[in-house]
Formats: C-alpha cells, sequence, structure tokens
C-alpha cells in the first residue's frame, strides 16, 4: 500500500472503526486510542498490506487491539 492509499484509507474508514471501538469499549477516549494504535499497526506492515485488502485488515487489527486493550485494563468483554 502507498503512502497516497494509506491516507485515503485514514479518511475512509477512521470514523467507522472509531465507532466499532465505541460500541464494545464504551469510552471515547479509549475508543480513540483504538483506532490511533490500529492505525500506527496498519502504517508499520503498510507495505505488505493491499489496499484491496485495508478494510478488512483495519477492522481484523481493531478488533484484537480491542481485546488486547480489555485484558490489559482487566474490563469486562462485552459482545
Amino acid at each position: 500500500m502507498t503512502v497516497k492509499e494509506y491516507n485515503i484509507s485514514v479518511d475512509e474508514y477512521s470514523d467507522n472503526l472509531f465507532r466499532f471501538a465505541l460500541k464494545h469499549l464504551r469510552n471515547e477516549m479509549s475508543a480513540n486510542d483504538v483506532v490511533q494504535e490500529t492505525f500506527t499497526k496498519v502504517w508499520i506492515k503498510h507495505e505488505e498490506v493491499s489496499y484491496e485488502k485495508v478494510k478488512l485488515y483495519l477492522f481484523t487489527t481493531a478488533h484484537h487491539t480491542i481485546v488486547d486493550w480489555v485484558k490489559k485494563d482487566g474490563a469486562f468483554w462485552r459482545y
């Protein structure tokens, strides 16, 4: 994925990722942190991720980040 495609994916999916994280965490600050961490993880691997599959990769990464966040904070997981 190119830098331009990465920036487009940030514009396209950041709001949806925030709502996804907020739905599960019920905390805006935590949801923002999860979104930021998700995009950081994707940026680190941007050369390995194809733009055609970036949405799936983002939401999968966000899911794993949420699970890790809940485990770290000892919060109750609700699905």
